[in-house]
């Protein structure tokens, strides 16, 4: 059946079911810049003459040909009006339309997806919705269906584009090392059913045009089918839970970063909570900072990091599958960093490391069964291997000035403690003084480099030197009572 064949056939129908019936409607037309058409099915036969020349025209439709019902059918029809494909909404007006609660109600969710709209008027017919619909009718172009054709297509070509992000405006502010201007921030993905989003590098906020900089709390919140999300460069900050429970999340692509205040670039802050499908994150210049950007992750079995990549605060915090793990210089360790990573049983720290183990850093890491700490280790804290059941040997790094009375707790099987230590100032703090069988409450074998202050000893137990087994160390062993 041609087209002239087709509109025949619905001027002469008695009926929307009989046109409905027949199988002869095209099809709507897919998920690339549609326009949605709200329509009364009793309006059927002027509404679908223009559906037909308007894809006639090339202009892609999706509209409601009456073959779907239920709540489920409702739910696809409020996704397709939602989605960021969907260029505008085409909304034939009439004393049908105004009478449909269906009609409304859909009228009400395009008016909540602030969705650009072409009000065509069938009949003299008028009604009065509330101040709150009113008001969003006369936003936009209201045209009778006599208008002739090319009018109108032209009408819906100048339709305002439709946004994929919504953005508040951070003011000029002076940190640290960086002065910045006002630059927009996303706050929210508008489709939530979208599978890729490209954040642009600008945006127009109030008619004027600003470099976007960052993603806000919850922006990319519960998006179920997304996978691929690409930032912009000069980015400075994505924050705590900018993508929470995104499922299906895969790739990141992170632009250039900016300076960030205190850092050398751009900074991801605890920001992929239920990201579960999370594989990679890709950064090829510029420094990125991971703070918490892993932790809970069920997928991540190796932290072997780009170089470009440094770890800070709770980055990997409870990543129960996490195996093994590298850390080099500019990796902060100051907080729980690998905290409860119940599977890690490798971590290699680099030789140029120079920084702290801090609080927790591998508490809870009872896979943990060996690693040697570089002398570039100031400081060991409080309860940062604690836990570790299967810690068997530590060394106590050369230049290292304090390590917490607690940082070995519950370290049942740590057997053997090497002591580079040139001194035993990390012994003593404003918590006491302590001896090292009472730091390390497990030894059984202390390898000593450095003599103890003469007419002291380093223990509290009793320790006996035999013949050393290292060139350079002095031996003491635990005396077992039987």
């Amino acid at each position: 059946m041609n087209n002239e064949q087709l509109l025949q056939f619905i001027r002469n129908a008695n009926n929307f079911a009989e046109v409905r019936n027949s199988g002869i409607l095209p099809n709507p037309d897919g998920d690339d810049g549609y326009y949605f058409v709200s329509y009364s099915h009793v309006d059927y036969k002027p509404v679908l003459t223009d559906v037909i020349s308007l894809q006639n025209a090339d202009v892609k439709i999706w509209y409601d040909r009456g073959l779907e019902s239920g709540k489920s059918w409702l739910s696809e029809v409020r996704k397709k009006i939602s989605s960021y494909y969907c260029k505008g909404v085409i909304i034939y007006l009439s004393a049908a339309y105004y009478a449909s609660a269906s009609c409304k109600a859909e009228l009400e969710h395009i008016c909540e997806q602030s969705k650009p709209c072409l009000f065509v008027t069938l009949d003299e017919s008028s009604h009065t919705y509330g101040e709150y619909l009113d008001g969003f009718i006369k936003t936009y172009p209201n045209v009778p269906y006599e208008l002739d054709f090319e009018t109108r297509l032209t009408l819906l070509g100048a339709l305002p584009k439709p946004q994929l992000f919504s953005y508040y405006l951070q003011p000029s502010v002076r940190m640290k090392l960086l002065r910045t201007r006002p630059f927009a921030v996303v706050t929210k993905l508008l489709d939530r059913n979208i599978q890729r989003a490209e954040i642009p590098a600008f945006t127009t906020i109030n008619g004027k045009k600003y470099p976007v900089r960052g993603i806000a709390y919850y922006a990319f919140e519960n998006c179920p089918l997304l996978e691929e999300v690409t930032v912009p460069d000069k980015w400075i900050m994505i924050t705590e839970n900018a993508f929470v429970n995104c499922p299906l999340l895969k790739t990141v692509n992170l632009g250039t970063p900016r300076l960030a205040a205190g850092m050398k670039g751009g900074a991801l802050q605890r920001c992929f909570s239920g990201c579960e499908s999370l594989k990679e994150i890709n950064c090829k210049q510029g420094r990125v900072f991971l703070i918490g950007t892993y932790a809970d992750s069920e997928t991540l079995t190796d932290a072997n990091l780009p170089s470009n990549f440094a770890i800070h605060g709770d980055c990997f915090a409870r990543c129960r599958n996490l195996k093994k793990a590298a850390i080099r210089r500019g990796d902060n360790l100051s907080g729980k960093v690998f905290a409860d990573c119940i599977s890690l049983e490798q971590v290699t720290i680099c030789n140029d490391f120079v920084g702290d183990i801090g609080e927790e850093t591998f508490s809870g890491c009872k896979s943990l069964g060996e690693i040697v700490l570089p002398d570039g280790i100031r400081s060991i804290g409080r309860r940062a291997f604690a836990g570790c059941e299967k810690l068997s040997a530590i060394n106590v790094p050369l230049r290292i000035a304090f390590v917490h009375p607690t940082a070995f707790e519950n370290c049942k099987n740590l057997k053997e403690i090497t002591v580079d230590a040139d001194n035993y100032a990390f012994t003593r703090s404003e918590l006491g003084e302590y001896c090292l069988d009472e730091i390390f409450p497990a030894a059984e074998k202390f390898y000593l480099r450095n003599a103890h202050e003469a007419g002291t000893s380093p223990f509290s137990g009793t320790f006996t030197r035999t013949d050393s087994d290292k060139d350079g160390y002095k031996l003491y062993c635990k005396e077992i009572t039987r």
